[in-house]
């Protein structure tokens, strides 16, 4: 097994010590030398944790907590946005039975500013949290493994995202790039349209092998199948919008798998916090 050193040859388990970089599951004590049997002398936590600190059930309870919440912001985050979407789409259809009908279009208009903004502004934020805490450092495998790239380029992703969407979405911050020179202006919002865009897309395409490693760290072979649907979901996005640039019918089919991949991100994050609930317990 992984960080033990038999103290003789045959020696039991309960026998065994300790190897090199293996670290306190609970606090992060290095516990080289100390007995397998025994308990961390930092915080009294069972050494026998740290060695299976892969498994999720082993964490310290903290991170766990974290995680639980990280699923429930981001649930929440993608039934918002879904709803937020169908508002928009509906807005759309009353405005154009407004113009038909000859109705006045301005409460219309007072609607779709408010879902415009309030929506992309607290969706986006509640989800931006919610993935920093489900990519929080797991304190209790710093010596067993090293931070997975994933969770560092999804934390990355996080962060730019973040300070792009306030630059569009914020009105005081939007409104004040309003104001810049146009020789400004223009550069400017064009590295955050990128900077969002991308940061979006690394963010889809990250997530899904993200929730796969959960659900091994869950013994939860569905859910790391499920892990990989977003990115199927966020391929056919791409190539409806690309379809839809020439056809502008088939652009309608891009709010409609936009509202499918946020239905089925909160589908598979209340799987993850149903799990992660089940080992809190």
């Amino acid at each position: 097994m992984y960080g033990l050193e038999p103290t003789k040859p045959g020696a039991p388990v309960a026998e065994t010590t300790v190897g090199s970089g293996v670290l306190c599951a609970r606090c992060g004590y290095e516990l080289r030398g100390l007995s397998a049997a025994s308990r961390c002398p930092e915080c009294g936590g069972p050494i026998r944790n740290s060695l299976h600190a892969e498994m999720l059930e082993y964490a310290p309870p903290e991170y766990v907590k974290k995680l639980w919440r990280g699923a429930l912001l981001a649930q929440i985050s993608a039934i918002g946005a879904a709803a937020a979407t169908s508002a928009m789409i509906a807005l759309l259809v009353l405005l154009i039975w407004a113009a038909i009908t000859d109705r006045d279009p301005a409460p219309i208009f007072i609607a779709m500013g408010v879902v415009s903004v309030a929506g992309p502004l607290v969706c986006g934020a509640t989800g931006l949290v919610g993935w920093w805490l489900l990519t929080a450092r797991d304190a209790g495998v710093g010596g067993v493994r090293k931070d997975r790239w994933l969770r560092r380029v999804i934390r990355a992703s996080v962060a730019v995202a973040a300070a792009c969407w306030l630059c569009v979405w914020a009105p005081p911050v939007a409104g004040g790039l309003m104001d810049l020179p146009p020789g400004v202006y223009i550069p400017l919002t064009t590295v955050i349209g990128l900077g969002m865009l991308g940061s979006t897309l690394t963010m889809v395409f990250a997530t899904g092998p993200y929730v796969g490693q959960l659900g091994k760290r869950v013994g939860d072979d569905h859910l790391e199948s499920m892990g990989t649907m977003p990115m199927k979901l966020a391929g056919g996005t791409g190539l409806a919008m690309f379809v839809g640039l020439g056809a502008p019918l088939l652009g309608l089919i891009v709010p409609a798998l936009l509202i499918a991949l946020m239905v089925y991100h909160a589908m598979v994050m209340r799987r993850v916090k149903w799990l992660v609930y089940g080992v809190m317990m």
